[in-house]
């Protein structure tokens, strides 16, 4: 029997969720022999970090202006550079999709595939950064399109009809959680026969074998919180040293270790407020890692305070550590903590959060009983599984 032929399109192996599950879903396929996958990224950094028996079809310089910074384009060609602020001038006035039209008319019409899959949810209409929903509709014979959804579609800021008419076109959509599907559904209720939950994959060994790998040791007489994300706004890093400021006032000894990269303009902001609420002794900033999990195995807690989250990767990555998790609400919380016991779920407002750590700081034992509770048995077989069931059924 001839092997069914795959076409992802990714925006880049950039750090960040999508990636590491795109990079988790990839190798779980190695074993499984009924498929050739070519792979087209709009940037081709990192690509290295594919595996070999992977076909990568390279983008040309037009395509990889979606997604590398003007400052990058400027750097390699003046005149790409400039071709990149006409570009963003139309998203902004006219709207991505016509920025995307020409951009892609430079690229050849890619044909053959039995499946074609976008693995990044679409981009906000006047935003440059985005377009392989796009690409798969109009640059790919295949006979399925599909398209992977890793965000709240209600909060992201694509909710609107420019993004429900690129879905509607799409024969299937995979949301990686119950509650991503959930609330793209609220927004699109009339898609809901093409939408089929299918989890990220994990590769436990590996997240196991780099945990051990120099792993980071702490101050044992306060509380270690963990978070590992990148510093934005969304993540609600600002509103943790709200509540920091406030603890440590009222007496309270802890250190928040931070994990994840910034822009210079907002690490500089950032570390301003670190210095100004008087918090420089205790928390700690160690910028993007190769390997985060090392920062897992002796931390206490792992601190999730986003304000909107569709279905973070450390979740389960601190699941299959062993390490609990206090978290805000959003949609797939209830999902993967509360109804595991994996930590401590509060309401998504800065008082919730102050008296959830509050909690925690007053009884820390409630964070040794959760670790010695969660299961660290790791299966997510399952979720290769849900893939194959998307492409076959």
């Amino acid at each position: 029997m001839s092997k069914k032929k795959i076409l992802f399109v990714v925006p880049g192996l950039y750090s960040g969720g999508i990636r590491t599950s795109f990079l988790n879903l990839i190798n779980q396929l190695e074993s499984d022999d009924s498929y050739n996958i070519d792979v087209l990224m709009f940037s081709d950094e990192n690509k290295s970090l594919l595996p070999h028996w992977v076909n990568i079809i390279e983008p040309n310089d037009y395509l990889r202006l979606i997604t590398t910074s003007h400052q990058k384009v400027c750097q390699k060609s003046k005149l790409l550079g400039f071709l990149r602020n006409i570009m963003g001038a139309v998203t902004k006035i006219f709207g991505s999709g016509v920025a995307y039209k020409f951009l892609f008319s430079t690229f050849k019409q890619l044909k053959g595939y039995d499946y074609a899959i976008s693995f990044a949810q679409s981009g906000r209409r006047k935003s440059l950064y985005g377009g392989m929903n796009e690409f798969v509709l109009k640059k790919v014979d295949a006979k399925e399109k599909i398209t992977f959804l890793h965000c709240d579609y209600e909060k992201c800021g694509i909710n609107d009809n420019y993004s429900r008419k690129i879905y509607e076109k799409f024969d299937k959509i995979a949301a990686v959680s119950i509650g991503v599907k959930d609330v793209f559904l609220k927004c699109l209720p009339e898609l809901r026969d093409k939408v089929t939950v299918v989890h990220n994959c994990h590769q436990c060994e590996r997240i196991n074998e780099l945990s051990t790998d120099n792993t980071v040791e702490y101050q044992k007489d306060a509380i270690n919180f963990l978070t590992v994300a990148r510093i934005s706004a969304e993540k609600g890093h600002n509103r943790v040293l709200n509540v920091l400021e406030k603890l440590k006032k009222e007496g309270y000894r802890f250190f928040w270790h931070v994990v994840g990269g910034a822009n210079s303009e907002t690490e500089a902001a950032f570390l301003k407020s670190i210095d100004e609420k008087g918090l420089s002794d205790c928390v700690k900033l160690y910028g993007n890692q190769t390997n985060p999990y090392r920062f897992f195995v002796n931390a206490d807690a792992l601190l999730v305070a986003s304000y909107h989250e569709a279905a973070p990767m450390v979740y389960s990555e601190a699941e299959i550590l062993g390490l609990p998790v206090i978290t805000t609400e959003t949609i797939s919380s209830k999902e993967f903590i509360e109804d595991k016991n994996n930590g401590f779920v509060c309401k998504n407002d800065d008082n919730s959060l102050y008296e959830i750590m509050k909690e925690i700081l007053d009884s820390s034992h409630k964070l040794n009983c959760c670790r010695e509770a969660l299961n660290k048995e790791c299966d997510f077989v399952e979720s290769k599984n849900e893939f194959i069931k998307l492409l076959e059924n």
